[in-house]
């Protein structure tokens, strides 16, 4: 394989390579570590070279020299995924795509951007044109829209909006093949849904169009409860107040918020806490409904006044959440993976029954697992999606709790695995096989990250695009 890349390299002489080993092994890393076991599997995985296309021609190029010499490319974003998607397990080249990183157009109800593009940053030029994204992941700042569109579900407005896959979320994808002449492809639609949430093993994302909302002058607040009962009991009749708009509905069982030390002086010893972003004109409406079910605002910031707190709760909201808990146990000499440390877990409750489960686990563990569940909408229905903290003492005792989980109706997205059938999905999709035969045919996009291509056999198909 050396003298392969070393061949490869000199090919593609004149486009940014990145060939020192401490730099290709952070562009081969993500927030794994969120995962003792994923950690222990992982940390040696490197890939033999980097490349950072400044543009999609150079990204086609970088592509077709990989093909021709049988090299495998891991895309990436910016790292900021938990579950090892951007990690080469087969070493080879990782696609670096930050710097295609163009907002190409904005227009009413949608719009469209390079799959660098921070989140951020797309949602500042929607805003500037009176709309904004419909959901953003907690690592907005640093995460792009083709890493969220291959690896992200959910996210702040997912209360309002469901998940990124729910029909009229994600519009369009221009995706490259894994040709020695690589073919663009351009999918709409369901075809579109179809390619993600695959971690980039089915194509290479070049550009990411997604609906849109109208923009909203949003107050970003934090409300106190005595117990996290109460808590989660006013996030479900906010999701549940239709007449407050709002962005984000996330609850956090104490002593979890004590770890977010930017908050250190308004979260009160002993309370849970529910944080949101409310439409400025709907504030007093929420402020009543806060009081109404026994609950104060603790915090509260208006990022359009002057002197505004450049703080925001939406990086304490959904993982970002677990990131915090992990660092404060750093800070007291507890690193993920020892025995006494944390891990996570990500949960889906049935509506109607979320509630109800909310309180079993807390009977059932105890201290055990310190529990944060965010609002999505499913289906319609207003019900939460956990992400709690659970104490780390070995994988034995982690998949006996996901299992007991489970017998009590509790739905697992496991993030301990790399494999995207075994994480949330828990099946086979036949159209990731037919996608990853028509776009990749060798398997040479982020393989062992799709188990169902591993186990295929040897498949002769048409190609729903071409002949493979």
């Amino acid at each position: 394989m050396s003298e392969v890349i070393e061949r490869l390299a000199a090919e593609l002489a004149d486009i940014t390579l990145v060939r020192d080993p401490a730099q290709v092994t952070r562009l081969s890393r993500d927030f794994y570590w969120f995962s003792p076991i994923l950690k222990n599997l992982l940390d040696d995985k490197r890939a033999d070279l980097a490349a950072v296309p400044a543009t999609q021609d150079e990204a086609v190029r970088v592509v077709a020299a990989c093909a021709r010499a049988g090299v495998p490319v891991t895309p990436r974003g910016l790292g900021s995924g938990n579950y090892g998607q951007a990690v080469p397990l087969a070493g080879g080249l990782v696609l670096d795509t930050s710097r295609l990183d163009r907002v190409l157009w904005v227009r009413p109800g949608a719009a469209r951007a390079e799959a660098g593009t921070r989140m951020s940053l797309l949602d500042d030029a929607a805003r500037a044109s009176g709309w904004e994204q419909r959901m953003l992941p907690s690592t907005f700042r640093g995460s792009s829209v083709g890493g969220f569109y291959c690896g992200g579900g959910v996210g702040i407005g997912s209360n309002n909006y469901g998940m990124l896959k729910d029909p009229g979320n994600i519009l369009g994808v221009k995706a490259l093949s894994m040709h020695a002449e690589p073919r663009i492809v351009e999918l709409r639609g369901r075809d579109a849904v179809d390619m993600h949430h695959a971690y980039g093993v089915n194509g290479i994302v070049l550009e990411v169009e997604l609906a849109l909302a109208p923009a909203l002058p949003w107050i970003e607040c934090m409300a106190s409860f005595a117990d996290f009962d109460a808590a989660v009991a006013f996030a479900q009749a906010l999701g549940e107040a239709d007449g407050i708009a709002k962005k984000g509905i996330s609850a956090h069982q104490w002593p979890l918020p004590r770890s977010y030390r930017p908050l250190k002086d308004v979260v009160v010893a002993g309370e849970s806490v529910v944080m949101t972003l409310v439409a400025a004109h709907n504030e007093g409406a929420f402020t009543d409904l806060v009081a109404a079910m026994g609950g104060r605002i603790t915090w509260r910031n208006d990022p359009a006044a002057a002197g505004a707190k450049r703080l925001t709760l939406r990086e304490f909201m959904w993982n970002h959440a677990t990131l915090h808990a992990i660092r404060e146990a750093e800070a007291q000499g507890v690193a993920p993976g020892m025995a006494g440390g944390i891990t996570y877990l990500q949960l889906g409750y049935p509506a109607g029954r979320n509630l109800e489960l909310v309180r079993r686990i807390h009977e059932i563990f105890g201290d055990e697992i310190v529990q944060h569940v965010e609002f999505i909408r499913v289906k319609g229905a207003m019900t939460c999606s956990g992400l709690p903290i659970v104490r780390w003492s070995d994988e034995a005792r982690l998949r006996e709790v996901m299992r007991r989980l489970e017998e009590e109706g509790v739905y697992i997205a496991d993030p301990h695995t790399w494999v995207v059938e075994d994480g949330g999905k828990k099946s086979i999709n036949p159209r990731h096989v037919e996608l990853k035969l028509a776009m990749d045919p060798a398997g040479l996009i982020n393989p062992g990250k799709l188990r169902a291509w591993d186990e295929r056999g040897v498949a002769q198909k048409k190609s729903v695009f071409w002949d493979s």
